[in-house]
């Protein structure tokens, strides 16, 4: 479960590090070996600190995480910084000559496999389909013991509403309209924002501190967590959890969620 949180992340960050906009600021990676590892693999830790240009093949197989519990991270850089430390920056390897140092036999390339499988281009399939298919393949005995799973029918069963929602988009307009004037307090739009540092440099410009949500903004979100879901019997199964485990939503704490902002 862990590593395939690890391999999701990773897909995510790389389609967002490889946007035309962020590869215009950041065209600089560097290698984190290992963070928070106590015994940190030699395999992964001779490439800490090491500076690579994002159109580097080597990246292409060494793109954390690129072995089973690999806690490896890599730190987008602009040009000025990567020049800070030009010894650690490293010559693009030749494509032939890059090679994966996994003995484990760990051989998935988040980045790569983000490319080659993009999903918001496929044609969509009608749900007529998706059953017509799924019942060929459970006549046919392809699924083996994993069974079908079947939505109830939509016709006359309108969906349960989730409480509290509309309090929560209440909280969030509220957080996205502070937001919105505070940047244009400092003469940014915050439909055009340029790079992080520009952004930065405006409010220290105008006298103002980033700070934290503020507190009439906070309780406009619910005060108490809520049940959205329940985890099925797969999801559960799959992750070694209780089945029925309530899905909660919640402001979070000090560390991360809305009250971390």
């Amino acid at each position: 479960m862990e590593q395939n949180r690890k391999m999701a992340k990773a897909a995510g960050d790389y389609d967002r590090m490889y946007k035309p906009a962020n590869l215009k600021i950041f065209p600089y990676v560097r290698y984190r070996a290992s963070v928070g590892s106590k015994n940190p693999r030699s395999a992964h830790g001779r490439y800490d600190g090491m500076i690579f240009h994002k159109d580097d093949p080597w990246l292409k197989t060494h793109w954390p995480p690129w072995d089973f519990g690999c806690n490896c991270e890599l730190e987008n850089l602009t040009e000025e910084e990567a020049q800070e430390d030009p010894g650690r920056i490293q010559q693009k390897t030749p494509p032939n000559l890059v090679t994966v140092d996994s003995k484990s036999g760990f051989s998935f390339d988040p980045a790569h496999a983000f490319e080659e499988y993009d999903l918001t281009r496929q044609t969509p399939i009608s749900r007529t389909h998706i059953l017509e298919e799924a019942a060929e393949a459970v006549k046919d005995g392809k699924l083996g013991n994993v069974g079908l799973i079947t939505a109830p029918p939509t016709a006359g069963i309108p969906p349960a509403p989730l409480p509290n929602l509309n309090q929560v988009k209440q909280g969030f307009d509220a957080m996205k309209n502070e937001v919105w004037s505070k940047i244009q307090s400092v003469g940014l739009n915050p439909n055009n924002l340029p790079d992080y540092k520009t952004v930065n440099q405006a409010f220290k410009n105008a006298g103002k501190q980033g700070k934290n949500i503020e507190s009439d903004i906070l309780d406009l979100f619910p005060q108490k967590p809520f049940e959205v879901a329940k985890l099925n019997h797969r999801a559960a199964e799959s992750s070694g959890l209780p089945d029925n485990v309530p899905i909660m939503l919640g402001r979070g704490n000090s560390h991360h969620g809305i009250s971390h902002l």
